[in-house]
């Protein structure tokens, strides 16, 4: 595939797999060395799924940046999704004040040898395993996970069209894998395992992080029309730099 990105909600997102064979904390410390980071499930759930299911099917167009992406690279993005995809996500669960009386915990940075953490109570979500959840990104809620009543009224498997959902447990962390027999969506992974098949999606960290810096000075400096206009070239070249 050429394009190594597929730019989706102002977020560069690999179109393959990265870092396989290491555990979930191995490919974070990975991620955040290359100023990436691994996504999470809602960018899975509600975004990267459905808008390339959505382009397979000549519903939608996939860009790298303002470029197109080719056909073939639609096609071979959405047979890792569909039929040969392994990988954590950036969602761990941990005991705390939310949903079940646990909190999500997801990985946001690394520095001085510790991970950088943020968390916040998990919302209510479906609490069933091994059930089908239609790949509609209205049936995930902000967490990305399934809502309540988002389990499909026929469970019967459907490729590119539902996925099998098992529950948070904590201690454990959120992986998504698809065969050519089902696609699962399953939160009670250990994150110590590790597999030369399993890997990661990543996003481009580099370019979120120097755009929300470039319009807070924009902001603060109170810019003229001309300070503006050098701004707005100083973020585009930054832009293309990031997606190189």
């Amino acid at each position: 595939m050429k394009n190594e990105y597929v730019t989706l909600q102002g977020n560069n997102i690999s179109t393959s797999q990265r870092y396989n064979g290491i555990n979930y904390f191995g490919a974070h410390k990975s991620a955040f060395s290359n100023d990436q980071r691994i996504i999470e499930p809602v960018i899975l759930t509600k975004h990267y799924l459905p808008s390339v299911i959505s382009a397979f099917n000549d519903k939608l167009r996939l860009y790298n940046g303002k470029k197109r992406l080719p056909r073939k690279d639609v096609d071979e993005l959405h047979h890792t999704l569909i039929f040969d995809g392994w990988v954590y996500l950036n969602q761990g669960y941990i005991g705390g004040n939310g949903f079940r009386e646990l909190s999500i915990e997801r990985m946001v940075d690394y520095k001085d040898d510790e991970f950088v953490k943020e968390t916040e109570p998990l919302k209510e979500c479906l609490w069933e395993n091994d059930v089908l959840i239609d790949l509609d990104p209205e049936n995930f809620n902000h967490q990305g996970l399934p809502k309540p009543k988002a389990k499909s009224k026929v469970q019967e498997f459907k490729k590119g069209e539902n996925v099998y959902f098992f529950h948070p447990v904590d201690g454990a962390v959120a992986r998504f894998g698809a065969i050519s027999g089902g696609a699962y969506l399953y939160c009670y992974r250990d994150p110590r395992s590790s597999n030369v098949a399993l890997g990661v999606f990543v996003c481009s960290e580099g370019t979120q992080k120097n755009l929300e810096q470039l319009l807070s000075i924009i902001k603060k400096a109170k810019l003229s029309p001309d300070g503006l206009r050098e701004a707005i070239q100083l973020r585009d070249a930054v832009n293309l730099i990031c997606k190189k």
